[in-house]
């Protein structure tokens, strides 16, 4: 053993190795491992050499580590495990309280390569789940800044065990409220950390790669895919059709698919439960899915099905003219092959994935492709941004509006002056209809009391007249008898009295030849009695 690793041991464990100055305080720390500040001391210990092997040690050097001395590291962190899943609640508490979980991740992160392939990484992970065992430890655990995040850097190693240990810890914080978003994050973290094309590419290679190994490559194939289910149905994909279909996408273009076809071959009862529950999931939710279109099936490898379905679908709304804006842009979209320009579809992939996804709090169940893009917000810019559109449109149609009737009230008011200029016209007619009336209505009273004035002096008139005449003697009833009235009317009418000089001077010559009446009284008498007799007619 060199110098050095004689000092990297004294560092770790801090005893001797047959010293008599170091075997009494063995025997009395015999104890110490009953407290939690005895296993933070040793990984504190653990993690600082472990810093300085990776500066100052040789790749030569740290090979040269004997299997001892890892088995003495792994044997204290197997203790810690066993003493946080065995010991009273007062012991996790007081490991917690002394940050011990910080300890343990400032060792996962700064371990060094062969560590990290070692028993003493498996064992690590073991001691973070038997933190979470508990409820007060696994709420220490979530809420920890970058616990999740590096558990997740685990799965870069190659110890099947280790991924297997990190894949249970990741499914199970899926099943905890507010977990499933952190496992996704964590999973966009180690993308940057693995410098993964996609997210979730580790996976699926895990997945696909063959160790030759049936028994440790069965227990990482089930893991994976128990751990790719939780993802899938847990979170907002219990409730969100939507975000079950985003999440599932995803793993379909890193072609899931044939993977699992070529795991079948295994015929694990296990890892083919977990497969028949995947497709029946995926089943389940594309027949839901082609029901919005009112089909049975949508074949999302074919583009040309796609379009027609998204087109049929707009075609005679008002976001047709949108989409086909889209579209036209698209086609104007730079595009070289050893350029950046796949960053502009990035771009639009990721609009429209967080468009999808993105709840009506503008909050993503799924870590933000797109910091500080908040649908909602844009939406109400862009509805408000319409909304004064219509109102500019509004306003304008009411004052057309307007406009029109202001000139029908002013058409209106120039027929309510005509109308006015005629009735008072027709009121002056009226007026002067009603005097004229009026002057008539007295001029006829007076006419009529002259008549009446008139008749009372004729009748007075008549009979002071007839005072010592023939007609004093003549008896009214006899004579009657005698007249004929009808002659005598139409002799003497008023009416037909111009008609009859109008004969008499058409007939000036044969009325020469009529025989003459003998009147027997003068004219003026007889003019008289034609009037009495009238009376009586």
């Amino acid at each position: 053993m060199s110098g050095s690793s004689s000092v990297y041991l004294a560092q770790l464990f801090s005893k001797g190795t047959g010293d008599a100055d170091y075997t009494k305080d063995q025997e009395e720390n015999k104890g110490a491992t009953s407290w939690p500040e005895f296993y933070i001391d040793q990984l504190n210990s653990m993690a600082a050499v472990g810093i300085l092997s990776v500066l100052q040690l040789t790749r030569k050097s740290l090979l040269a580590l004997e299997k001892e001395e890892e088995e003495e590291r792994s044997k204290t962190i197997e203790s810690l495990k066993t003493a946080l899943r065995t010991k009273p609640m007062r012991f996790v508490t007081r490991f917690i309280d002394l940050d011990g979980l910080s300890c343990i991740l400032n060792f996962l992160k700064t371990m060094d390569y062969e560590t990290s392939e070692s028993r003493i990484h498996t064992s690590l992970i073991g001691c973070i789940k038997a933190l979470m065992n508990n409820s007060q430890g696994r709420a220490h655990v979530l809420a920890h800044s970058e616990s999740i995040n590096v558990i997740a850097q685990s799965l870069s190693t190659e110890n099947i065990k280790t991924k297997v240990a990190v894949l249970e810890i990741l499914g199970a914080v899926c099943l905890v409220p507010g977990g499933h978003k952190k496992v996704l994050q964590a999973m966009l973290h180690y993308q940057k950390y693995a410098s993964e094309r996609t997210r979730f590419q580790t996976l699926i290679n895990d997945l696909d790669k063959s160790t030759g190994r049936y028994r440790d490559e069965v227990s990482l194939k089930t893991a994976i895919m128990s751990f790719i289910n939780a993802v899938l149905s847990q979170g907002a994909g219990v409730e969100s059709l939507d975000f079950r279909l985003h999440l599932r996408y995803e793993f379909l273009m890193l072609g899931i698919q044939p993977v699992i076809d070529k795991l079948r071959e295994h015929e694990n009862s296990t890892l083919d439960r977990h497969l028949d529950f995947f497709e029946m999931l995926r089943n389940e939710d594309e027949l839901e899915f082609a029901k919005r279109f009112e089909l049975v099936h949508i074949d999302t490898k074919s583009a040309t099905q796609m379009f027609e379905l998204t087109r049929k679908r707009l075609t005679h709304s008002e976001a047709y003219p949108h989409f086909m804006s889209i579209l036209h842009h698209c086609l104007q979209m730079p595009y070289k092959r050893s350029g950046n320009t796949v960053q502009y579809w990035l771009l639009l992939d990721r609009i429209i994935q967080q468009i999808v996804i993105q709840n009506d709090k503008g909050q993503d169940p799924d870590s933000t492709p797109l910091e500080n893009f908040n649908i909602k917000n844009v939406v109400r810019m862009l509805v408000n941004e319409n909304e004064v559109k219509q109102w500019k449109e509004q306003a304008e149609k009411m004052r057309k509006e307007h406009n029109e009737l202001q000139q029908k009230l002013e058409k209106k008011e120039r027929e309510c002056d005509a109308k006015t200029q005629e009735k008072e016209e027709m009121m002056q007619t009226l007026n002067k209809m009603k005097e004229k009336l009026e002057k008539e209505t007295t001029e006829h009273k007076q006419v009529k009391q002259q008549v009446a004035d008139l008749t009372a002096q004729l009748h007075e008139l008549s009979r002071n007249k007839l005072e010592g005449t023939v007609w004093t003697e003549i008896d009214d009833t006899k004579v009657f008898k005698v007249l004929d009235l009808e002659d005598l009317e139409r002799t003497f009418s008023a009416y037909q009295r111009q008609q009859k000089e109008a004969d008499a001077i058409d007939d000036t010559l044969g009325s020469k030849l009529k025989v003459r009446e003998l009147s027997v009284i003068d004219g003026r008498r007889a003019q008289n009695c034609n009037i009495l007799l009238s009376r009586y007619c």
